[in-house]
């Protein structure tokens, strides 16, 4: 060889030893590369989409569990009762760890690789969001120890979400790789909102028992940044193609005994007169043949809640078509067979909502409500705390928040009214007709309708606000008077981990208070 070729020769192998950092990458198969080049975005699957949208628990869990316990609507399921249903609790309980052992598995494998950064930050705060549900639905729950079965107090976990939140925002950084997530498409700015947005509503859970933690979170997480705009709201497609999403908003309201679920006595005096807005007859139903209805509603209402000729003919009783109406909680079996309270025969749910919700069943799944993040921001601000608004400002833009969410323009009159609902609370700040936190959370519970009951029936628990009406007590188990608190874990963790279970089985009853709770 030449002394040019070989000159050659050196410094093609100078070059390939410079171009590439490592042997390995020279000998690497493209086609299979090792794991941990292997982006975590590639490994989520349908997490991100089924822990919002899966049919069957957002029916039977989300609607028939969450919803029913606030009274976001009434019918006589067995959670009327205040009854958990293993079937349901279970599936729940498989799914939640099967997408929690998903994420945790990611985390694992990704948090010292700082390429990924972003992308776990994500998947952490998505954890959290997944698990918050979780610990409010059962309590204790296995969290650290998962793989062992073991039961954490929720005081721990609900102290480590808050730390979760916090650090992932912190880690995130813009010079790296982030992910096609199915929410925000990788937008860091949108993902610091929604972390610190959560980080607002878990500090809140806070208020009864750690004060000034609670303070310090809620304070720290507005600094740096809450979810204001619609354009920032968090949102889940529904995928009408698969199973249940097409029709599920319409499915869970329509089916079951007594022929689905209907408006609540309590939302019907929560939303009676209040606002001074005149009750809009062409909102519900063409055929008011006995005129039960208010003069005056909160105008949410009568888009949300139809009459009762939302029926097929064959299901109306005569003397009562076009009821604006509801059935009270807590009746005893001889009285919810009484035509009056038949949900035939009173106010439907889903069939008049307008706009996208009207028969939309591709209408997005609403993961935190702009309007929510207000009202939390106005109790806040009700204690002293730093929310960067005054307390009246805050729960002003939630309620704007709420009417601009359904497409609603007499936010204006609504709030300068002083006309009072059954319980003696208007929508106007200051004028004596309610307490601040009453107005509050009146509006936040009216607010988070269709999509955010979880949250309702958290500030029952946490709260007892708004007051409720319960009737009579039906389940021993939860104290007369008072909401329910929890499910019941599924009947076969006293089998598959019974020495774990035990540690726990004397919390196991609906009565049980989380440790946030009033």
């Amino acid at each position: 060889m030449t002394k040019s070729k070989i000159y050659i020769a050196a410094l093609a192998m100078l070059f390939c030893l410079g171009a590439c950092s490592n042997w390995e990458e020279l000998n690497m198969d493209p086609n299979n590369p090792p794991a941990e080049k292997v982006s975590p975005a590639l490994k989520v699957g349908g997490v991100f989409k089924e822990s919002c949208m899966n049919a069957e628990l957002h029916q039977r869990v989300h609607n028939l569990y969450v919803d029913m316990f606030a009274q976001y609507y009434l019918g006589y399921f067995g959670t009327y009762d205040y009854v958990s249903n293993d079937p349901w609790t279970t599936l729940f309980w498989e799914n939640h760890y099967k997408w929690f052992n998903s994420l945790n598995v990611l985390v694992m494998d990704y948090e010292s690789n700082e390429d990924f950064t972003n992308i776990v930050s994500i998947i952490r705060i998505w954890k959290v969001w997944i698990s918050h549900r979780g610990v409010d639905l059962l309590g204790d729950i296995p969290y650290f120890e998962v793989a062992d079965g073991v039961y954490d107090a929720e005081e721990l976990i609900y102290k480590d979400f808050l730390k979760e939140l916090e650090e992932s925002v912190a880690n995130f950084d813009a010079s790296k790789e982030s992910m096609n997530d199915p929410i925000y498409h990788g937008d860091l700015g949108k993902w610091t909102k929604f972390a610190n947005s959560l980080r607002l509503r878990l500090a809140m859970r806070l208020t009864n028992v750690e004060p000034e933690l609670a303070k310090q979170h809620a304070e720290a997480a507005v600094a740096g940044g809450v979810l204001e705009s619609f354009d920032e709201m968090p949102t889940m497609f529904s995928n009408t193609t698969a199973w249940g999403e097409g029709y599920s908003y319409n499915y869970y309201f329509w089916w079951g005994a007594g022929n689905g679920v209907v408006m609540s006595q309590s939302f019907y005096d929560l939303t009676v007169n209040i606002g001074g807005v005149p009750f809009k007859t062409t909102d519900v139903g063409d055929r008011l043949a006995n005129g039960e209805y208010p003069e005056f509603v909160d105008p949410r209402a009568t888009v949300i809640f139809g009459s009762s000729d939302q029926n097929a003919e064959n299901s109306e009783i005569a003397g009562y078509q076009g009821r604006w109406s509801g059935i009270a909680a807590g009746l005893a079996s001889p009285d919810r067979a009484e035509e009056a309270n038949r949900v035939q025969n009173n106010s439907r749910i889903n069939v008049t909502l307008r706009g996208k919700f009207n028969g939309d069943n591709a209408r997005e799944f609403t993961i935190l409500p702009i309007a929510e993040i207000w009202f939390l921001r106005a109790e806040g601000a009700s204690y002293g705390w730093n929310m960067a608004v005054p307390t009246q400002d805050a729960y002003e833009n939630g309620v704007r928040a709420s009417f601009d969410y359904w497409g609603l323009k007499s936010a204006d009159t609504y709030l300068a009214s002083e006309a009072v609902n059954n319980q003696g609370i208007s929508a106007k700040w200051g004028d004596g007709n309610g307490t601040e936190l009453e107005k509050i959370i009146t509006q936040k519970y009216i607010g988070g309708y269709p999509d955010n009951g979880w949250e309702a029936w958290a500030d029952l628990r946490r709260l007892e606000l708004p007051e409720l009406e319960f009737g009579l007590q039906l389940n021993t188990n939860v104290p007369e008077g008072k909401i329910i608190q929890r499910v019941k874990y599924p009947l076969n963790q006293a089998q598959v981990n019974g020495d774990n279970y035990n540690q726990v089985k004397d919390k196991d009853t609906e009565g049980h208070k989380h440790w946030w709770s009033k």
